[in-house]
């Protein structure tokens, strides 16, 4: 059933039983692309799975800076620096400038030492790390040290029924918690114990995504089905710093100097990239090619601005429109193949 685009929204957020525009024709998407200025692009799901481009999400990328739309990257994957993003957007053909990379490894970092562990007693600012290299490396960056993470110790088993290295810390006042594949019982049990037992020890998520799309449909267990556990132990706050929550999208905005009202976030996870657009009042449109697919927009009752079937369809359709307009023109010079 074709859905019509919605004029009733609450505080900007297209309410539960207001249809989205699902994007269809050339026109959807000329008048899609004329009601914007920035785009915020998720990774994973959006313009690659795993690592391996989807369609012509590099055209669609291409096509949105020769017509002067910023172009910012949003990631709630923490195991890969910004860096190591800049890289495989170089592996994959795409030139992007490590400013213009947002993760939520890099949020959580910079959350952490600017609001979390001033406000923490002075006895308390120590941190105990779930989570891989890639984090530890915007830590550093931000001049942080911790506990855990890589650290050898915690790889090793502990041997049954021995819980001699389950010791209090008191001075553990934060437990960050990332993706690992590496995580394992010993580290569930660290960060238990610190959550259980220290007073007002706070449980920071770099974000809560329950599962990792695979190619071929299949998934695997997310940063969000690791921290089940620890969040049954946390007495203090629970933060997650990646998306949907606001702040990583207010640092972006800022950082970025896009108007709100002019920004769409393009994402493939409605309870994420979705969510984390609408509460933030920008646009947000639903692309079918990753986690979530139309039908549990109604299952969920989240609700994009707009739905299509994948980034490079937005390339594909305005390379559509741009052929006809010079056709009927007759003018031989292609937007596309201007430089930007």
């Amino acid at each position: 059933m074709a859905s019509t685009q919605a004029d009733a929204r609450i505080n900007g957020v297209p309410s539960a039983d207001v249809p989205y525009k699902r994007l269809e024709t050339v026109q959807d998407f000329k008048d899609l692309i004329d009601g914007i200025d920035h785009v915020l692009l998720d990774c994973d799901g959006v313009i690659w799975l795993e690592n391996q481009l989807i369609g012509h999400a590099r055209l669609a990328i291409e096509y949105f800076r020769k017509h002067r739309i910023g172009v910012a990257f949003v990631s709630n994957n923490a195991t890969a620096t910004r860096k190591a993003y800049q890289e495989k957007f170089k592996n994959l053909g795409i030139n992007v400038h490590v400013d213009h990379v947002y993760t939520s490894g890099s949020a959580s970092a910079y959350y952490l030492k600017e609001t979390l562990l001033p406000a923490l007693p002075e006895h308390q600012r120590h941190v105990y790390v779930i989570g891989q290299s890639a984090l530890e490396e915007e830590l550093a960056a931000q001049g942080l040290t911790w506990h855990g993470g890589t650290d050898p110790e915690d790889l090793r088993p502990m041997p049954p029924q021995d819980f001699s290295d389950i010791t209090p810390k008191p001075e553990i006042g934060v437990v960050l918690a990332s993706f690992d594949m590496h995580f394992n019982y010993k580290k569930m049990s660290k960060a238990f114990n610190y959550l259980s037992h220290n007073e007002g020890c706070v449980l920071l998520l770099s974000n809560d995504d329950l599962q990792v799309p695979l190619h071929g449909g299949s998934t695997a267990a997310g940063e969000g089905a690791i921290a089940a556990s620890l969040k049954l132990a946390a007495k203090g706050d629970i933060i997650v710093a990646g998306k949907p929550n606001q702040p990583l999208l207010d640092t972006v905005l800022q950082r970025m100097e896009f108007d709100r009202s002019r920004t769409l976030m393009i994402g493939d996870r409605l309870e994420t990239d979705v969510t984390f657009g609408n509460n933030g009042n920008v646009k947000t449109l639903l692309v079918l090619s990753g986690s979530s697919k139309e039908e549990d927009i109604h299952k969920t009752g989240v609700r994009p601005h707009y739905v299509c079937q994948s980034l490079g369809q937005i390339a594909d359709m305005l390379e559509q429109a741009h052929k006809e307009i010079y056709s009927e023109s007759g003018a031989s010079d292609h937007p596309l193949n201007q430089t930007a």
